[in-house]
């Protein structure tokens, strides 16, 4: 019968028992309330197809999200034999499917933005080292180029060559102290970039693991 005329537009089943009213049979010398039990037998089968086939559906439903939760298409179930899906389960499978198309929208650009982190600090981190070693580099050169200039005079000039041989020297330790410095920024700036990393993959599981739940 149509599911009952749509659940008569949509009415729920406990809202229908509720409202449902029998003739009353009245017996004398009593104050109890009889009914027609006809009336009783038939509306009681009618709730009970009601919610078999309700029980039927969400069965149905239910096989149909795990499959299509598990990436696989849903294979139909109902046999020609059965009643036709009704507009409103054919609209909650649609707004299950929906859903999980969301969830793998979501996913995605969970996914994008954090390999586009990972790969922005990699590319700090690689520009940091190079900037390090460029550093170290400069250093030492014009340490030794101050060193040899100042020990080429030092035959003609020797108290000045040592002045600057002691400027020469106390120039690369200044330099090479500054280069440690550097190094240990840059060492520091690094760990940094590894904290992050470790916190955007902790943020990107977590995240993960709520898209699941919520998909559950």
């Amino acid at each position: 019968m149509a599911n009952r005329q749509m659940r008569r537009n949509n009415i729920p089943i406990s809202e229908e028992i509720l409202s449902e009213a029998f003739e009353e049979i009245k017996v004398p010398f009593t104050q109890k309330r009889l009914y027609n039990a006809d009336m009783v037998d038939n509306f009681l089968t009618k709730i009970s197809a009601d919610v078999e086939h309700l029980e039927k559906t969400s069965k149905q439903l239910l096989q149909f999200y795990e499959n299509n939760k598990k990436g696989r298409v849903a294979e139909t179930t109902v046999s020609s034999s059965q009643p036709k899906t009704e507009d409103n389960e054919l609209e909650v499978m649609q707004r299950l499917k929906s859903k999980d198309q969301r969830m793998e929208r979501m996913q995605k650009q969970i996914t994008e933005l954090f390999e586009g982190a990972v790969t922005k600090a990699e590319g700090i981190v690689d520009d940091a080292e190079l900037e390090r070693e460029q550093i170290l580099q400069d250093a030492k050169m014009e340490a030794e180029r101050i060193i040899n200039e100042a020990q080429k005079n030092a035959y003609d000039i020797s108290r000045s060559a040592e002045d600057k041989i002691r400027e020469a020297k106390l120039i690369k330790y200044e330099m090479d102290k500054r280069a440690q410095e550097i190094q240990s920024e840059i060492v520091a700036k690094a760990n940094q970039l590894d904290e992050m990393k470790g916190g955007l993959t902790l943020m990107s599981q977590k995240l993960r693991g709520l898209v699941e739940n919520t998909s559950a």
